[in-house]
């Protein structure tokens, strides 16, 4: 089931990269990647989401500090 969302969060990542959804896809392609065991690319993704999208949503900010600390990136 995470392999699935993830591959959908990437899509829509990759094909909406642009758009004001685009952070959110970030940060639940990482939960997923990290709910899958792959900690080390969910902290890569989640810091791509910091630095490209340094004004996303405050939600999303927030989320996205309390994943990498969970996580331990």
């Amino acid at each position: 089931r995470h392999k699935e969302a993830g591959d959908a969060f990437l899509t829509g990542y990759t094909t909406y990269s642009s758009s004001n959804k685009a952070p959110d896809s970030l940060l639940k392609l990482g939960m997923s990647l990290n709910a899958l065991g792959n900690k080390d690319a969910a902290c890569t993704v989640w810091s791509e989401l910091g630095s490209r999208f340094p004004q996303a949503s405050p939600a999303v900010v927030a989320r996205n500090k309390l994943e990498r600390e969970k996580a331990g990136c």
